[in-house]
């Protein structure tokens, strides 16, 4: 599994900044993995029609935090369409596809298993962004 945790992988999930208490965001959602136990909460603002103010809590595998962090930095700014663009890939692709498009979670296609740690976060972000009362709040 070591080659998992490349160098890129590692930097990102260091940089990851986790809250104690998400501080009242216009937009909050909950994901988490059955399997490994990684759960995380994400509030987020819209400031005209921008993601702004991204927050996180929670507890994760380096390969959970290594995603979010690309999240949270990818998503950052992005109106909702772009948005939602950016993390189709990442929460519906195959392990093929995100390995091609993402080459620092490469050993992910020797470990398919793993899948799941990476795209929680982003799952659960499109899947929020799907939702059609999503810009009623």
């Amino acid at each position: 599994m070591k080659e998992l945790y490349g160098n890129r992988v590692v930097e990102m999930a260091r940089s990851l900044v986790m809250k104690e208490i998400l501080e009242g965001r216009e937009h909050s959602f909950k994901v988490r993995n059955p399997f490994c136990g990684d759960q995380f909460e994400l509030g987020f603002d819209l400031v005209d029609n921008r993601i702004e103010h991204i927050e996180l809590k929670g507890f994760a595998c380096i390969l959970s935090k290594s995603s979010s962090y690309w999240v949270i930095t990818t998503l950052s700014g992005l109106n909702v369409e772009e948005a939602k663009e950016s993390l189709k890939l990442l929460s519906q692709g195959s392990v093929d596809d995100i390995v091609k498009e993402y080459s620092f979670w490469k050993a992910l296609s020797n470990h398919p298993d793993r899948k799941e740690c990476i795209q929680l976060l982003a799952k659960g972000f499109y899947s929020y962004l799907q939702k059609p009362d999503f810009l009623l709040k």
